[in-house]
C-alpha cells in the first residue's frame, strides 16, 4: 500500500488528479455499500389464524432490494413481488393468486404494509384482503425472520 508522498509522487503533483482518484475511491465505497443492503436474504414466517380464521405462512426472498416470495393464505398460494427502500419499507407490491389456484374459492390479491429491520432479523406490519369494494378486510398483524443462512 502507497502512503500519501509515495501516491503524490506516483501520481504527480497535480490536484485535478488526487481529487479524481479521491472521488473514484469514494464511489466505489458508495457502491459496495449499496449492493449489500442488510434486509437482502431468506424471511420467513407463519401464524395459526389471520383475523379472519385462516392460517397464513410467507417465505420471501430479497436480493439488492428486490422481493420476490410466496404466501399462503389457508389453501391458496400467491405470488408475491416488490421493492424495499432504503428503510426497509416494502413498497410498490403485487400480489397475485398463483395460476394453479384460480379455481379455489377466497381472495384474488392481498395487501401487505411490512417493514424490514436487517439488523434485527425481524419484520413487522399487517397483511389484508382486498374486499369487491376496494376496501381492506381480514386485516392482520404479521411478523417475520430472517433466515440464518
Amino acid at each position: 500500500m502507497l502512503d500519501m508522498r509515495s501516491s503524490t509522487r506516483f501520481l504527480g503533483r497535480s490536484k485535478g488528479v488526487l481529487a479524481c482518484v479521491g472521488l473514484a475511491v469514494g464511489l466505489l465505497a458508495s457502491v459496495a455499500t449499496a449492493s449489500a443492503q442488510p434486509v437482502d436474504g431468506r424471511w420467513f414466517g407463519r401464524g395459526e389464524r389471520d383475523v379472519c380464521g385462516q392460517a397464513w405462512a410467507a417465505e420471501f426472498t430479497i436480493d439488492r432490494g428486490k422481493l420476490k416470495g410466496r404466501f399462503w393464505r389457508g389453501r391458496i398460494l400467491y405470488n408475491v413481488y416488490g421493492s424495499v427502500d432504503q428503510a426497509g419499507r416494502l413498497v410498490s407490491v403485487r400480489t397475485g393468486r398463483d395460476r394453479r389456484e384460480q379455481g379455489v374459492v377466497g381472495a384474488r390479491f392481498l395487501s401487505f404494509e411490512l417493514t424490514f429491520d436487517g439488523e434485527a432479523s425481524r419484520a413487522e406490519g399487517v397483511y389484508g384482503t382486498q374486499a369487491s369494494n376496494g376496501t381492506l378486510a381480514c386485516e392482520t398483524p404479521i411478523q417475520l425472520s430472517k433466515s440464518l443462512e
